[in-house]
């Protein structure tokens, strides 16, 4: 119901459409890091996460990622470095604007644990290597592997998603609790991530048309 109120919205106009870019960036940039912050530190030390979780999905991932990865170049003529990154597309879902809201509706118990793993996995494994092997095997601009792997390092550490996710694994180990205000300040923005992110797909679907997707 939030996406089709979000897609109502800005399909008749009541909001309009040039807000979204503002309202994402918000997402990105404040409830992002904030929501990750909370999940990871929340489920507790990493003595506590599930590594068989962990392993299984990091796994998975991978596998999607290079048989993808491997159709885009053989059967669609992607580039090699470009291939990889393409194909994060299949290995790294949607999990904060969608997967997240829609797991604290189906799942509301298990939903932070299940995504402060899901968000290890994807911000420390399989987005660094993706974007390291694309960096390395560009053929407009490859890279040596170990410049290849400090470019993407810097990249990963300006992420407010690894950010977050970083914050809220230090702050997890230690088994301190924020100070009442910030907790209350990080409810609040946890209790709204997921209806701004609903919205957006919502309303982002709303102004999109489907000649706007290039071929490669």
């Amino acid at each position: 119901l939030l996406i089709l109120l979000g897609f109502g919205i800005i399909k008749s106009k009541l909001i309009a459409p040039e807000v979204l870019p503002q309202l994402s960036r918000f997402m990105l940039i404040v409830c992002v890091p904030v929501l990750i912050f909370s999940a990871v530190s929340s489920a507790g030390d990493l003595s506590q996460f599930n590594w068989r979780f962990i392993l299984v999905y990091a796994l998975a991932s991978l596998a999607t990622l290079t048989l993808v990865r491997f159709a885009l170049n053989k059967l669609f003529g992607y580039g090699p470095g470009q291939s990889w990154v393409a194909a994060l597309g299949s290995s790294v879902p949607n999990s904060v604007f969608l997967g997240y809201p829609i797991t604290m509706i189906v799942l509301p118990d298990v939903a932070d644990r299940l995504f402060a793993w899901i968000m290890v996995v994807e911000n420390m494994v399989v987005i660094p290597l993706a974007l390291t092997l694309g960096d390395v095997l560009s053929r407009q601009r490859g890279l040596p592997a170990s410049q290849a792997m400090l470019h993407t390092a810097k990249t990963t550490l300006q992420n407010p998603t690894v950010l977050g996710l970083l914050a809220g694994l230090a702050f997890g180990a230690t088994g301190l609790v924020l100070a009442e205000p910030l907790d209350k300040t990080r409810s609040m923005i946890v209790a709204a991530a997921p209806l701004i992110s609903l919205f957006l797909v919502g309303g982002n679907v709303a102004r999109s048309r489907l000649d706007e997707v290039d071929p490669p």
